[in-house]
């Protein structure tokens, strides 16, 4: 890798995966559950019916998910890069 010739240690790498990772994914988890709640809120005032329950449900099963798929994402590039 060319950040091992530039002289960064696999601790400090591994902090820079991390962040990255959490630009990558915490960034479009917030955005995606803000357009959701409002969506769900437009509908709640079409429907003239509210659900909570529901969309807390979704919304935590979502984000449950994609967390999962930022940790695994995060532990392959820990593997890619441990093994160049």
């Amino acid at each position: 890798m060319i950040f091992k010739k530039l002289g960064f240690t696999e601790d400090e790498m591994i902090i820079g995966i991390r962040r990255r990772q959490l630009f990558n994914f915490g960034l479009p988890l917030i955005l995606s559950l803000l357009h959701s709640y409002f969506l769900v809120k437009s509908g709640w005032f079409i429907f003239g019916q509210e659900m909570w329950i529901p969309m807390f449900i979704v919304m935590s099963i979502y984000t449950i998910l994609y967390c999962i798929f930022g940790l695994l994402a995060t532990h392959y590039h820990k593997i890619v890069m441990r093994k160049v």
